[in-house]
């Protein structure tokens, strides 16, 4: 018997499985996205991916980039940038970010970065035209040395 025509996993519905893998972590539905191709399926729908938060380095850039275009339907982003402002987030990191957000993410409502000061008043304009209910919020909050700290808030609508 060849191994690949065996189905291992019951016969439920599509909707049945997306409900099961709704009660999943987001690490546990990656790592369930390696199982198989019909597991991947189910891990990556776009509607277990409502809400991300994600930190940003360029070390994980690609596979940001890479799920982000998959969350068609995703609907609240946090960014966090480097905690350091010595290692800020490259403005060409960014702006990659935002276009497969502006591209493939246009349901977003909301996105609120942290640690990533390089985000450009262009940028903001453009996630704001992916929809016209994105509220973009923007924190910093750099840790200069032991004793003090650094901070500023931008809102935008």
């Amino acid at each position: 018997m060849d191994s690949q025509s065996v189905n291992h996993s019951p016969d439920l519905p599509r909707e049945l499985w997306i409900q099961i893998f709704n009660l999943l972590t987001r690490k546990d539905l990656l790592r369930s996205s390696t199982v198989c191709k019909e597991f991947y399926s189910y891990a990556m729908d776009p509607i277990l991916w409502k809400t991300l938060d994600l930190n940003l380095s360029l070390d994980n850039l690609r596979l940001h980039q890479n799920l982000l275009s998959r969350c068609t339907m995703l609907l609240t982003l946090q960014l966090r940038g480097p905690a350091t402002s010595h290692s800020e987030t490259p403005k060409e990191a960014l702006n990659s970010l935002v276009d497969v957000l502006s591209d493939k993410c246009i349901q977003l409502g909301s996105l609120q970065t942290m640690n990533c000061p390089s985000m450009s008043k262009d940028q903001i304009a453009q996630l704001t035209n992916i929809t016209t209910v994105c509220s973009i919020k923007q924190t910093t909050h750099f840790i200069m040395n032991n004793f003090g700290s650094n901070d500023y808030e931008t809102t935008g609508t």
